[in-house]
C-alpha cells in the first residue's frame, strides 16, 4: 500500500499588516482605549560554523476598531546571545566578553524585565490601553523578526545591567550598546 501526500499551498491569506519602527507609533496609530496584545518570543538561529545566535524579543500587536483593518506591530528586541554549546556571551543591550553558562537564563530574565516594564508602562498611556498578556495576531515569522522597533518615547532603557523605567531611551539597539 503506498500513501502519498500530496502538498499543495495552504491558500493562508494574511491581513494588511502595518510595521511600526517604534513603540510609540504603533501607540499613536491605535485607536483610543485599543487593545494591545503582548508576547514575548524567543528563537535560536544556528550558523554554518555550529554556532549560535539566540534572541528575545517582546511582540506587540493591536488593531484598530474599523472592520478588516490592518493589524499594527512591533518587534522591540530586548536580549542577544552568540555561542557555541551551552556556552555564550550576551551581545545585546549590552556586550559580555566572558562566556557565561547560564546565558540562556540571562536573556530570560532581561525578555522578563522589559515585559513586565510595557504592563506597568502602556495602560498608563493617554489612550487608555488594555493589554492582553501572553497574545498576538498571528504574522508570519519573517514579519515579526525583520522588524527591529525602538523603545523611543516609550521611557523604558537598559542601565546598569537591566531594562529599567528612565526618562533616555536609546532610539536603537545599535545606540544602546554603544551609548
Amino acid at each position: 500500500m503506498t500513501t502519498t501526500v500530496t502538498q499543495k499551498p495552504a491558500g493562508v491569506e494574511y491581513p494588511l499588516a502595518i510595521e511600526c519602527a517604534t513603540l510609540s507609533r504603533l501607540l499613536l496609530l491605535c485607536h483610543p482605549q485599543a487593545t494591545i496584545l503582548m508576547t514575548r518570543l524567543e528563537r535560536v538561529l544556528p550558523t554554518p560554523s555550529g554556532a549560535w545566535r539566540r534572541q528575545w524579543a517582546v511582540h506587540l500587536t493591536a488593531r484598530r476598531t474599523e472592520r478588516a483593518s490592518p493589524i499594527l506591530f512591533s518587534t522591540v528586541l530586548v536580549a542577544q546571545a552568540e555561542g557555541i554549546g551551552l556556552f555564550g556571551r550576551l551581545v545585546f543591550p549590552e556586550r559580555t566578553f566572558q562566556d557565561d553558562p547560564q546565558i540562556h537564563q540571562r536573556g530570560e530574565d532581561l525578555a522578563q524585565q522589559c515585559y513586565d516594564l510595557l504592563l506597568e508602562v502602556l495602560p498608563a498611556h493617554p489612550g487608555h490601553l488594555v493589554v492582553q498578556r501572553d497574545a498576538r495576531y498571528r504574522l508570519p515569522d519573517e514579519w515579526v523578526w525583520s522588524v527591529r522597533s525602538s523603545l523611543e518615547g516609550i521611557n523604558i532603557a537598559f542601565q546598569q545591567g537591566s531594562w529599567t523605567r528612565s526618562s533616555i531611551t536609546p532610539s536603537s539597539p545599535e545606540e544602546a550598546q554603544h551609548g
